[in-house]
C-alpha cells in the first residue's frame, strides 16, 4: 500500500512517491507515522531512493 496514504513520509525526496511501500503488521499503533528513517549504512553506500542519470 503506499505509504504516503497511512501517514508516512519517505526517508528521501529520491525515493518515488509510487516506490513507497508500506505494510502495517498487526502490532502496528495509530500513534506510528511520521518519517522512515533508513540506517547509517543506507546513506553511507547511497543506497536511498533513485540516483539522476545525468549527475
Amino acid at each position: 500500500m503506499p505509504g504516503g496514504d497511512l501517514g508516512f513520509r519517505k526517508p528521501s525526496l529520491r525515493i518515488p512517491d509510487r516506490a513507497f511501500q508500506v505494510i502495517r503488521f498487526p502490532g502496528h499503533e495509530s500513534w506510528m507515522t511520521g518519517t522512515l528513517v533508513y540506517a547509517e549504512p543506507f546513506w553511507r553506500h547511497d543506497a536511498v531512493g533513485l540516483r539522476d542519470p545525468d549527475a
